[in-house]
């Protein structure tokens, strides 16, 4: 995993290191000692933020070499991480159920999330944040959170025929609508405020062993739509669709 800023980008490795790079003169300018294998970096240009050792998620200023806070409390391995520097927030979420809520500044936890109950995590699992509006999916679940006051579910989204497939990729909008992909082949629009399904964007052809793994990016009004076609685990195709949505809602 890479974190670019500026001319400066940090790589993380499973040799248990951070790397600090000089992009213009292509020469590693820091190397960062951990104690366990990177998969998640988050960098602010003087700050970075990964996952490591016991599950904690780690604080170092790159500049320094100094670790500012080790925040612990998930019990189990890290599969999401956010930064938002401007309001000294990360946010992580754990194969333990659930996801935590940081001040990085003071090193603290400011909501603990029990967002799902029983066995470790064993499928799909993302999360994207909006102001104070977190939403994760897990599997066929999608759930939407205010993280303000320790944390709060605002909705458990099901659409209107409660179809229920496996989420491999969601974009929540600045706008209050929130995309979702789905193994089954479908896209599909959610307002968020209110908690609703909208409609479909795609729904790909429905295929016994027939598998569809999304990765969405989007703008307010460009929806980009990256899909692996998998059938009895082999890739049949990749595609790319291009949705514009610039439209009035609903």
């Amino acid at each position: 995993m890479v974190s670019f800023i500026r001319i400066n980008l940090v790589s993380g490795s499973w040799d248990q290191t951070l790397r600090v790079w000089d992009i213009v003169h292509g020469k590693c300018l820091h190397i960062l000692a951990g104690e366990a294998w990177v998969s998640f970096v988050k960098f602010d240009g003087e700050r970075v933020v990964f996952d490591g050792q016991a599950f904690a998620v780690n604080v170092w200023n790159v500049h320094t070499e100094e670790c500012l806070h080790m925040l612990t409390g998930h019990t189990e391995r890290i599969n999401s991480l956010l930064f938002e520097p401007e309001r000294d927030l990360v946010v992580s979420g754990s194969r333990d159920g659930t996801i935590r809520v940081w001040d990085v500044q003071r090193g603290t936890c400011i909501a603990n999330i029990v967002f799902h109950e029983g066995s470790r995590l064993s499928g799909y699992f993302g999360m994207q944040l909006r102001g104070n509006i977190l939403a994760c999916y897990y599997a066929s679940e999608v759930k939407v959170w205010d993280i303000r006051e320790g944390g709060s579910c605002l909705h458990h989204l099901h659409d209107v025929n409660g179809r229920t497939s496996a989420i491999t990729s969601l974009q929540l909008l600045d706008s209050g609508l929130l995309v979702t992909g789905s193994i089954n082949g479908s896209v599909m629009l959610w307002d968020v405020d209110k908690g609703i399904f909208v409609r479909d964007l795609i729904r790909l052809p429905l295929v016994d062993h027939r598998h569809y793994y999304w990765n969405l990016e989007a703008s307010e009004t460009l929806l980009v739509c990256g899909v692996r076609v998998c059938e009895d685990r082999s890739l049949d195709e990749a595609k790319i669709i291009l949705i514009d949505f610039d439209a009035s809602y609903p």
